[in-house]
């Protein structure tokens, strides 16, 4: 890579191939009004492998200098630009603002793929009528990509934000002064003419998720002049990294960045062993039997405690009622009924063996049917099941699907059914217990073999007949999205053909057609959306790591088999979009916020989905570490296993111990999530700093997604 010069002092850089990068206005310094003040050096001085670009201007009444140098990287296709912007003292006593931009014209071609880890991987997320540029607090990792065929084409902001404040606004404000130094990236997709973006301070738009449903940009201003100052230095990357496809160049610029940054894990207030105790002895409390039927009350804020009722909250902008919640007890996403209740079981037989079957035998009891399609809510207080899909009664929590068939969700089914086979293992000992438990659980994967398409795939959801339910955008009628729920049967096939009596045959053929489905549907396109069932049509974590399960299952049933290759590498492909949804740098906290007063650390913590980055967090992601860990180990992928590593105690984060009650009612208690950036602050929703959520799967994946985490970490095998 060499540097030239154009007219009114822009750049150009010429790639080893030949193309020719262009930043024809490297100065772009907007002010509070919007418009660019100063858009040129007034001096630049190049050559090859260096260049220094000087501009002095009259910033709304404050004089402000930057100075840049440019540095060709001489062993790779790189060059480093570094900033440094101050304020000349002044008398000016009232506050401007000033908004450093830049934008990076790239090579012509109509064929780009954009890449912003924990953001954009798909080319239905942008349009060209548009720029898409995103805060680095919502992003894994401050980097941008363009995949052109033959190489990714990156912006990394190299020393990344270290502090944070509130901004000065008011509602509707869609430009404001903030003492911030989180900065944006983003890209420009006009064919032909496409450009890497960045900004600092941050610049969301052409719509941003950051303000209010409606999608107004937000653009924060450094505040300059009176006693404010201002003397900042900012650095960034701009490489070309060679990759024969999209997924390649994603493990190549993700892992550079981990490598280069080496995120270290959190430091737990507890073990990871003590966190699992915690969960479980809080999970504990809440059990409850009510008019024969047992399970556990999950629903509640852990802030008012067990008797409360969880707050409502805002998912990619659909409100989230939670009326009620308290009295539903949930089989499968947000909710594993039977799996604490095999948890709680396997650790204490004896106090819990019998409760445990208790629970079990409630669901086997009111909940399956003769099909073998079973209910996946129930409501304590009117003591029946109730539809996830098309109740009467209306939609029911987060389950706002509007459908005119009653039904459930096949990833629900599933995750019951696999809850199902794990007390089944567990009470072996016991056949007269589990004969029913078997027979449902053999039921269920009949029902599934029944109803799977030609093609291998399920459909999201399904009437207690079979019929599938597509009436409605929720299930992705309209979308690629429709059979996204087709990786979650496959590890309930694979663990039902292992039971007594089971057509083991038809259902690892059945798993394995549905393998072959996900590989040619979605793995090979790094496609993956539809994961989760409260934002069912946008790109997500979860649909990533289900396929990768889904893959890896396959993998070790039998690993001589003909197609095992392709399916390992399917799981590995999966895997490397997956974990690209972790942060990897400490985001700076807002102080006096909850998590500025808790100090608490993104690294580790994952991204949701593609409306919120990885600015809203859960941790989901326990469910899948310790397939990481192993697929890791079978791959030679040591990236999944670091992931891993910071997964794991980054759970622990909020955890109520002990040592650090953080605010909570109980000691085991814990919030779903936590928000390092903001999302529909207007509508008053998620604030960057909030802790959010009340639904009762935190308890499972704290203690069964961390101990076979465990298991798999050490070498000893989960029973």
């Amino acid at each position: 890579m060499k540097l030239t010069a154009l007219d009114r002092g822009s750049l150009v850089l010429h790639t080893a191939s030949g193309e020719a990068i262009t930043i024809r206005r490297p100065v772009s310094a907007y002010g509070l009004a919007g418009r660019v003040i100063c858009s040129h050096y007034d001096d630049l001085v190049v050559t090859p492998t260096r260049a220094v670009g000087r501009s002095a201007w009259i910033h709304e009444g404050v004089p402000l200098e930057l100075a840049d140098e440019w540095q060709v990287d001489g062993a790779a296709e790189s060059v480093t630009l570094t900033r440094r912007l101050r304020a000349v003292s002044s008398e000016q006593t009232r506050s401007s603002g000033v908004q450093l931009a830049m934008k990076v014209e790239l090579p012509a071609d109509s064929s780009l793929r954009f890449f912003l880890p924990g953001m954009i991987y798909s080319p239905e997320q942008w349009s060209a009528e548009n720029t898409h540029s995103y805060a680095d607090d919502r992003l894994a990792y401050p980097i941008v990509g363009a995949f052109d065929g033959l190489a990714m084409i990156t912006m990394e902001r190299v020393a990344v934000a270290t502090a944070d404040a509130l901004p000065t606004r008011s509602p509707g404000d869609t430009r404001f002064l903030q003492r911030t130094d989180i900065g944006s990236l983003g890209f420009d997709a006009t064919v032909g003419q496409a450009s890497l973006l960045t900004a600092w301070p941050y610049w969301e738009g052409n719509k941003s998720a950051m303000l209010n449903a409606s999608g107004s940009p937000a653009s924060a201003l450094m505040p300059v002049g009176g006693d404010d100052g201002l003397d900042i230095s900012l650095t960034y990357r701009l490489s070309i990294t060679a990759a024969p496809d999209f997924n390649a160049a994603v493990r190549a610029v993700f892992g550079g960045v981990v490598d280069r940054v080496q995120p270290e894990p959190t430091e737990p207030a507890v073990t990871l062993e003590e966190s699992i105790d915690l969960r479980l002895d809080s999970a504990a409390r809440t059990f409850r039997e009510v008019d024969g039927f047992a399970g556990f009350v999950l629903n509640f804020d852990p802030e008012r405690g067990y008797e409360s009722e969880a707050k409502a909250f805002g998912a990619s902008f659909a409100e989230h009622a939670m009326s009620g919640s308290r009295d539903i007890l949930e089989y499968g996403f947000t909710g594993r009924q039977l799996n604490l209740a095999y948890m709680l079981a396997r650790r204490s037989p004896a106090e819990w063996g019998a409760r445990g079957a208790q629970v079990v035998d409630s669901f086997i009891s009111r909940m399956t049917t003769p099909s073998g399609w079973v209910h996946t809510l129930w409501d304590l207080g009117r003591q029946r099941p109730v539809y996830a899909c098309g109740d009467p009664t209306g939609p029911m929590m987060h389950y706002l699907g509007p459908s005119s068939i009653s039904g459930t969700y096949t990833r629900m089914m599933a995750e019951a059914g696999r809850d199902l086979v794990l007390n089944i293992q567990l009470h072996s000992f016991n056949p007269g217990v589990t004969a029913s438990w078997q027979d449902a659980a053999l039921r269920l994967g009949q029902f599934f073999l029944r109803v799977q398409e030609a093609a291998g795939s399920w459909y999201r959801a399904y009437a207690p007949d079979g019929t599938p339910i597509v009436d409605s955008d929720w299930f992705g009628y309209r979308s690629g999205s429709g059979k996204t729920a087709t990786g979650t049967v496959v590890p309930l096939l694979l663990a039902l053909a292992e039971l007594p009596g089971s057509d083991s045959g038809a259902l690892r053929s059945a798993a394995r057609r549905a393998g072959l489905f996900l590989l040619r549907n979605y793995v090979d396109h790094d496609e993956y959306r539809g994961g989760t069932l409260d934002n069912p049509n946008v790109v997500d974590k979860e649909a990533a790591f289900v396929a990768m399960q889904a893959l890896l299952r396959l993998f070790e049933v039998d690993p001589t088999a003909a197609d095992s290759d392709e399916l390992l590498e399917g799981a590995r492909r999966a895997a490397i979009i997956a974990v690209t949804w972790h942060s990897v740098w400490n985001v700076p906290n807002i102080p006096d916020t909850v998590l500025g007063l808790q100090g608490a650390r993104s690294v580790g913590w994952g991204g949701i989905n593609s409306t919120w980055g990885v600015g809203v967090t859960d941790i989901y992601s326990l469910f899948f570490a310790a397939d990481l860990v192993r697929l890791g180990r079978l791959a030679g992928e040591p990236l999944f296993e670091h992931i891993g590593e910071l997964i794991a105690p980054s759970t622990l984060e909020m955890l109520s111990t002990p040592v650090a009650r953080r605010g909570y009612a109980d000691i085991g208690m814990q919030p779903e999530g936590i928000a390092f950036c903001n999302q529909g602050v207007d509508d008053g929703l998620i604030r960057k700093g909030d802790t959010w959520g009340g639904l009762g799967w935190t308890y499972t994946a704290g203690t069964y997604g961390l101990t076979t985490y465990l298991a798999e970490v050490r070498g000893v095998p989960v029973t």
